[in-house]
């Protein structure tokens, strides 16, 4: 993957609302598949003023105003010859510039141009993301289900990576809980990894959804692992860790959450348990939440009131929409489908409380 820019440096996307052209739609797939280009330069062009919110107008420009958004020569090349690709997949697949996209794993760092799919289309709910440890024990399988249930019952959609072990455990669940969940793969959503999890994929594909940001037909190879991981959590509200070990897909995913701004939370296990070495130490290390079932966590993300735990006034409203990066009051309006006056209204009161703070440019991010 490319080197990364820092967040801040990167203009925010907007959340699309129109529906785009399948000329667009083409395009981003065309730049998804473009040689030495990745989600890092395909967002740096989405969000160039000249070409903002368009995928085919890099593809149709010539190099030296691919330079001006900040291309390499070697790299402005690859998008041009991009254009030539014509053999795309025919395969289901939601485009950044969809509005079905997520919209928070649009504005991390290096969202995806593209996510190919399998089952269920994408839906706007609220995502919690559950991760552990291939070799876990059954206590840490026990509590992986049981509160994927119970936060599938709150209405609240899973998300994980079909690993054996908690992953396993999280998406059996979230089907029993009538939510559905989604599996994002290192591979092509048509290589099933690892292959113990056929019938398991099954299910997800009738009651859930398969995602990748690599095409069709990609074998789940060791590097792309853990580059599905920011798919993982920039996808979430927040990151549930159940059993991690000291050197863990995990913790990478539980540190890609905290670089997009979502909250970390640990089942705790006994301290002596080598599956849960690296879980635990999150508690300490990283500030992490411990919880022991969904009544603590659902009240922090689901954004609609939970029984008993109802809180009136604007951060019962506003709460949902709003992240630790800022974001403007057109965007929460989109969201949240309230007038600018009230969202305004209720943003100054949470600026009172100290629960909000503005940015320069009318933006906002929880304090």
């Amino acid at each position: 993957m490319e080197r990364a820019q820092q967040q801040d440096e990167l203009p925010p996307l907007e959340h699309y609302t129109a529906r785009p052209s399948a000329r667009e739609r083409e395009a981003c797939v065309q730049l998804s598949l473009a040689r030495g280009v990745g989600p890092i330069t395909v967002r740096q062009l989405l969000a160039w003023p000249p070409f903002r919110g368009s995928a085919r107008a890099p593809l149709l420009s010539d190099t030296e105003s691919l330079c001006k958004a900040g291309l390499g020569r070697d790299r402005a090349l690859a998008v041009r010859d991009a254009r030539r690709l014509t053999d795309l997949p025919r395969a289901p697949f939601v485009c950044i510039l969809d509005p079905e996209y997520p919209h928070l794993l649009r504005g991390i760092p290096d969202p995806p141009p593209v996510l190919w799919s399998r089952g269920r289309p994408l839906r706007a709910v609220t995502r919690i993301a559950m991760v552990g440890s291939r070799q876990s024990s059954p206590y840490g399988r026990r509590m992986a289900s049981d509160l994927a249930r119970d936060l599938s019952r709150g209405g609240v959609e899973v998300v994980s990576g079909l690993a054996l072990g908690i992953d396993g455990a999280a998406h059996r669940g979230a089907l029993e809980g009538g939510s559905g969940t989604t599996a994002v793969v290192a591979g092509g959503v048509d290589r099933i990894f690892p292959s113990l999890h056929h019938r398991l994929s099954s299910q997800i594909v009738e009651d859930g959804t398969l995602l990748s940001e690599m095409p069709p037909g990609t074998p789940a190879t060791k590097d792309l692992f853990p580059r599905r991981n920011r798919i993982i959590s920039g996808m979430s509200r927040a990151v549930v860790v159940v059993e991690a070990r000291r050197k863990s897909g995990s913790l990478i995913t539980a540190t890609r959450a905290m670089e997009q701004g979502r909250p970390v939370y640990v089942v705790p296990a006994d301290l002596d348990k080598t599956a849960a070495i690296g879980s635990n130490g999150l508690l300490t290390s990283h500030a992490a939440l411990a919880i022991g079932d969904a009544g603590q966590l659902l009240p922090e993300v689901l954004p609609r009131p939970v029984p008993g735990k109802v809180e009136p006034g604007p951060a019962g409203i506003l709460m949902p929409f709003l992240t630790r990066r800022p974001r403007s009051v057109q965007t929460i309006c989109l969201d949240s489908d309230l007038p600018a006056e009230e969202v305004i209204a209720h943003l100054i009161q949470l600026q009172i409380r100290g629960i909000v703070r503005e940015e320069p440019g009318r933006r906002f991010l929880l304090a």
